[in-house]
Formats: structure tokens, C-alpha cells, sequence
């Protein structure tokens, strides 16, 4: 964004800009290229602008005569970038959190995904774990952490400042690059005998205070003063010399040649030392050992070297032949790797089918959550659930019904907190059950028709491509997805966690379009693979047939509750399908979709007797007990508000 904001300057000051040698910086006008197509990126879903690459004229104008107006261009492509970023962050961490808890609870079949590298050519391994790494990095940061071993330079300096060459460098970690590449002065400051304590280093949060306050800001400044004597610099000290006296007295106790590879192997097995400085000590040993120091061994000259040739080759130590080095699996992935995985097992579990958890009970005093529930209303699902309160058999069901409208402190389940303290909730056995059916207007296929009325209909926000929402949109229309990826994230993973406990839970959308294309959640791998989990079954009907002006295609995605057809049929009111459509616009100017959010209400009824029943026969776990502090909770947090406290009455 400030190279964009740069290259607007330049257009407007043309006549004085050295744009010939502009010109000649090619790897700057690569990443002007690169940028110019970033920021069309951002704003093709938005914008009548082209491709720069092809119409670079139209992006010149605005430069050159709007510069204002180029300064918005870019922080709008900016808050688009960060705003998509962020709405696949949400649908990242909802995956990631259902996966986790299926994979905790032992009902997926592979194990997480892992990573398969290639190692490179050099390599680099620690001789005490045998274990090799990729990088030189990775070695020493394993060395740090497991066997607390750091840099020898870390011992020359105490400060920011370079006690050889007097150079300011602002901070720890890169002074001790410094050291590392400044070989003169790395060998003065030994030479001088200087040892210090080690100071934290990089990675460290002091290091990172510094790097934040001076870092980046200032280069290296070189201090004024009178430089140190360089003096004779000092012998390489890259070997290990306790290694190397033992390796050469193991050989003057040798009894023959391969007793003496064996004990050699032996010592270093085991020995806390990376392979790089291994070769060190070996070549050092190679190179010192005097012609009257050989002679002493037992063993003959070419016996010598071939001992210490062997013990250099790779192929004596089988972990350093490795080509490919397997991380361990985590759930911390892209979307789209996360989506594979879920078609994976998805198709795994229908091969081997796991079979059904054993249910931990719930308490006999229940709660039950009616998510998205709308404004209070007669003929609602509380409304007939409320009427079908039986105690004959011990159990208390309370419901609670959930919506913005309804409480802005547990209603909001865009807010961290609400979130958490019902997903708590159903993991504490306090809810046993939950419905809902999280906002379908990004995913209806309502969208794909046309509205020539008023000249106006809603885009696309969806495709089969980009389930989660595609790349190019307007801010508004972003900010309406990230809504409905977060509310629905919160719901499957509200019944994820009810799975995990043995919980009822159904979710309501629109049933998948016939067309292939069309976008659904019942198409998206991680919903694939909920079905495919023993408990789960999808059931599709048109809520016309309860009484709704349109047919109105619905899926229900239930869990734990195999007789609720029967009661579905059981308050059907008609035989015969509406042929009314609810697309575009009626006579109030607003979308006649709207009208369809609430759920007719002999549907409402038959949901309400299906789902008590199946609430009714889970099993009775009397250590699960409703405490005072959680009634108190929910009372005095604004659960309950007006004529919704009449669904939560707590004895």
C-alpha cells in the first residue's frame, strides 16, 4: 500500500520524477507489477476497473487526476484484503476447533495431517536424539530447547554494541548475526579471552522489545572512538575438544581395527553434539595429529584415516540417510487442507464404520437452546415446547431462546464470550440439546435468479469454488459473510460438542439446489463429514406441507433423534406442495424470502414433540447438578428479557 501511495505521488509530480532511472530499477517495477495486481484483486469484485496489464491507462488517469480518490482505492483494497483475511480465519477456527474435538473424542479415523519434507543436501542432526532437521535454524533452536545448548557467540557480548569494530546495532539478536558472519571479529573477541553471561537472544521477548523500539528504524551505526589492537587472530575453536582427546584415546587403547570403529561409534552416540561440529572435531583430529602421534597408535596410518573416513560417512549413521522428514500432525492448516481431510474420512468412516459412544447422561434439570430464534412470537418452537413441560417422569427441560434481539449479552453469539460460555455449557452436561438454523440469505439460491421488477437483486456471494465466499466482493457484502461463516461455525461446532457428550441437536438450511454448481452446506466437506458420523441422518421436506405460502426445500441434520419423521408427519397439514414461489420483491418493496425465516407453525409443533422426546430418553446421570451460581448466571446476564423469562422458569 505505500509502494501504491509512492507510485500515485510520482504520477503527480511527472515532470521532476527520474523516471528514467526508475526504469532501469527492474526489480522495483516488478513488485509495482505485483502490486497493481494485488490491488485489482481486491477491487474487481467492486470496481469497474480492468487489468492493469491490460488497461494500465485507466489506472494512470485516476494517478494523474484523482489522487485523492487513488488514495481511497488503495485503503479500500487494504481493508478487503484484511477482511477476507479475516473471514478465513473464522472458517480456519471453526474447522480446526470441530476437528479437534472429534479427533479428542476418538471418532475420526486417520490421524491429523501432517507435513512431508524434503530434506536438503547438507545435513544437519543432532548425534544424542538422531534426529535430523532442514535447515541449520531448526538444528539449533532443537539443540536450545532440548539440551540447552546455544551459541558459542552469545558469550561475547552483554549488549547491543560490537566490543571489536565499536558498531551499534540496536539489539541482541542482530549483533549475534553480526558475530556469526564477522569472522575478524568474532576471533578478536576470543583472542581477548572475553566470556560473558549470555544474554537473551533471539526469540527471546527482551530481544523483541528492542527489535520493536530501534529496529528497522536506525542501520547499524558505527561509534566514535578509538578502535581495539586487532592483535593475532585466534585458532578455529569449532571442534570439540573434549571429544577430540577422547576419540584419540580410545585409539591408543585399540586392539585391532574394527574393535576400535565399534568404540568409536560407541563414544559418540549419544553425545550431545550436532553433526556439523562432529565433522569438525573429526577433520581437526585429521589435521593435528602429528606424524609421531600416529605412530604411538596401534594402528597403521591407512588405518587411521580409513577409521576416521568412516566415521564422517553418513551412511554410518542410518537417520542421516533420511530423504524426507514427517511433522508432527496438527490441526493449524489451510481451509483447504482441512477441507481435504474432511472428504478423506468422510469416505474413510463410511468404509469402517465406527461404532456408536456410550452416553454419559444428563442431569434430570435441562436446558435446551433454540438458536437464532427470532423476535418472541405465538406459535413459535418455545411457544409449543413450553406446552408439552411434562415432570411425571423426573426431568426438567428449560428452553432458552437465543438472539440478538432478544438479549445483547448471551444473544450475541458474534461475541468470544457468549460463545464460550455455552459451548462450556454443553460440555459441563448442562445443555443437553440444541436448534437453530443459521442465517441462509449468503447461501440461497434465491440469488442465482434474476429480479427485473426493480431492476435490482442481490449477487452472488458463493460458489461451488468458493463455498466460503469469493475472493472479490464489496466491503458489505464481506461483512454479511463473515457474519454467516461465524454463526454457522458456532452452531456446528455447538453440536459437535453435543455429539461428544451424547447430546440432540438439529440444524435447519435449505435443501441442496438440484443443480451441481449451486453452492450448500450440505455439499461442503466438513458437513459430509458430520453425516457420516453414527448418529447423524439428513432428512429433506418442504415446509409448504406444514403450512409455509412457498414449498421452501429444507434440510434437517439431526442428531440422536431417529423418531422425530413420525412426529413430522404427524402434524403435516396438507398433502399437496404450494405451487407459490417467494422470489424478488412484493408489494412492500422488501424481499419476499424475508417472510420464510420463520418456520410455519405446525413445523415449529412436530419439531417441538420430536425433539422433547428424544431430550426425554437420554440417560439420567445424577453428578450432573445445576448449581445456584449458573441459574444466578443466566437470570441476572439478561438471558432472560420480558416474555422470554416465561420459557425459563428455575425452581
Amino acid at each position: 500500500m505505500q509502494r501504491l501511495r509512492h507510485l500515485g505521488a510520482l504520477y503527480a509530480t511527472a515532470d521532476s520524477s527520474a523516471w528514467g532511472v526508475l526504469n532501469e530499477d527492474f526489480e522495483w517495477i516488478s513488485l509495482i507489477c505485483s502490486d497493481l495486481d494485488w490491488m485489482w484483486t481486491q477491487l474487481r469484485g467492486s470496481s469497474d476497473l480492468q487489468d492493469p496489464k491490460r488497461h494500465l491507462a485507466s489506472w494512470t488517469y485516476l494517478m494523474l487526476h484523482h489522487r485523492n480518490y487513488w488514495k481511497k482505492l488503495i485503503l479500500r483494497a487494504g481493508a478487503h484484503a484484511a477482511a477476507q483475511r479475516d473471514n478465513l480465519y473464522d472458517v480456519q477456527c471453526f474447522h480446526r476447533n470441530i476437528l479437534s474435538q472429534l479427533h479428542e473424542h476418538g471418532s475420526l479415523v486417520s490421524p491429523p495431517p501432517y507435513e512431508t519434507t524434503q530434506f536438503p543436501k547438507e545435513i544437519f542432526a543432532c548425534m544424542a536424539c538422531e534426529k535430523r532437521f532442514p535447515s541449520r535454524g531448526g538444528c539449533g533452536a532443537h539443540m536450545f530447547r532440548s539440551h540447552g545448548v546455544f551459541q558459542t557467540v552469545r558469550n561475547l557480548f552483554d549488549g547491543t554494541q560490537c566490543a571489536c569494530c565499536l558498531k551499534e546495532f540496536h539489539s541482541h539478536g542482530k549483533l549475534q548475526g553480526h558475530l556469526l558472519r564477522a569472522e575478524f571479529c568474532r576471533r578478536s573477541l576470543q583472542r581477548k579471552g572475553i566470556h560473558v553471561a549470555p544474554v537473551p537472544g533471539i526469540g527471546s521477548i527482551s530481544n523483541g522489545h528492542l527489535e520493536r523500539a530501534h529496529d528497522c528504524v536506525l542501520p547499524p551505526l558505527q561509534a566514535q572512538g578509538p578502535l581495539p589492537a586487532p592483535g593475532r587472530r585466534a585458532e578455529h575453536d569449532g571442534y570439540d575438544l573434549i571429544l577430540f582427546e577422547e576419540l584419540y584415546t580410545i585409539m591408543l587403547d585399540a586392539t585391532g581395527v574394527e574393535d576400535c570403529f565399534q568404540h568409536l561409534k560407541l563414544c559418540i552416540q549419544g553425545r550431545v553434539i550436532t553433526w556439523e561440529r562432529l565433522l569438525l572435531t573429526l577433520r581437526a583430529l585429521r589435521d593435528e595429529a602429528t606424524p609421531a602421534d600416529v605412530e604411538a597408535l596401534p594402528i597403521t596410518k591407512e588405518a587411521f584415516h580409513l577409521l576416521l573416513g568412516r566415521l564422517e560417512d553418513p551412511h554410518t549413521w542410518p537417520f542421516l540417510t533420511q530423504d524426507t522428514v514427517i511433522f508432527e500432525g496438527h490441526w493449524n492448516r489451510d481451509v483447504q487442507d482441512l477441507a481435504e481431510y474432511c472428504c478423506r474420512e468422510a469416505d474413510a468412516a463410511d468404509e469402517h464404520r465406527l461404532p456408536d459412544q456410550v452416553p454419559r447422561g444428563f442431569g434430570c434439570e435441562r436446558y435446551f437452546l433454540h438458536l437464532f430464534s427470532g423476535r418472541r412470537r405465538k406459535g413459535d418452537f418455545q411457544f409449543f415446547f413450553d406446552r408439552l413441560r411434562d415432570t411425571s417422569d423426573g426431568i426438567l427441560i428449560h428452553i432458552i431462546s437465543l438472539d440478538v434481539v432478544l438479549s445483547s449479552a448471551w444473544g450475541d453469539l458474534l461475541k468470544p464470550s457468549a460463545r464460550e460460555f455455552w459451548k462450556d455449557a454443553i460440555r459441563r452436561r448442562l445443555v443437553a440439546g440444541l436448534i437453530g438454523g443459521p442465517p441462509c440469505e449468503t447461501w440461497s439460491q434465491a440469488r442465482e435468479r434474476s429480479v427485473d421488477a426493480h431492476g435490482r437483486a442481490p449477487r452472488v456471494l458463493r460458489t461451488a469454488e468458493y463455498p466460503w465466499g469469493k475472493e472479490a466482493l464489496r466491503l458489505r457484502e464481506l461483512l454479511q459473510l463473515s457474519v454467516g461463516n461465524s454463526l454457522m461455525g458456532f452452531q456446528l461446532e455447538a453440536v459437535v460438542a453435543l455429539y461428544c457428550v451424547g447430546g440432540i441437536a438439529l440444524t435447519e438450511h435449505p435443501a441442496p439446489p438440484k443443480a451441481e454448481s449451486s453452492v450448500s452446506i450440505w455439499r461442503t466437506p466438513i458437513l459430509k463429514l458430520l453425516l457420516s458420523l453414527p448418529g447423524f441422518e439428513l432428512l429433506h421436506l418442504a415446509q409448504g406441507l406444514w403450512g409455509a405460502k412457498s414449498p421452501k426445500p429444507t434440510s434437517l441434520m439431526v442428531l440422536n433423534a431417529p423418531g422425530i419423521q413420525q412426529d413430522l408427519l404427524q402434524w403435516q397439514v396438507t398433502k399437496d406442495v404450494p405451487v407459490q414461489t417467494s422470489i424478488g420483491v412484493d408489494l412492500a418493496g422488501g424481499w419476499s424470502t424475508a417472510a420464510l425465516k420463520e418456520y410455519p407453525p405446525a413445523l415449529n409443533r412436530a419439531l417441538a414433540q420430536g425433539l422433547s422426546k428424544a431430550l426425554r430418553r437420554c440417560a439420567v446421570d445424577e453428578t450432573v447438578q445445576i448449581s445456584q451460581a449458573f441459574r444466578t448466571l443466566i437470570q441476572k446476564g439478561q438471558v432472560i428479557k420480558g416474555e422470554w423469562s416465561k420459557g425459563l422458569r428455575v425452581k
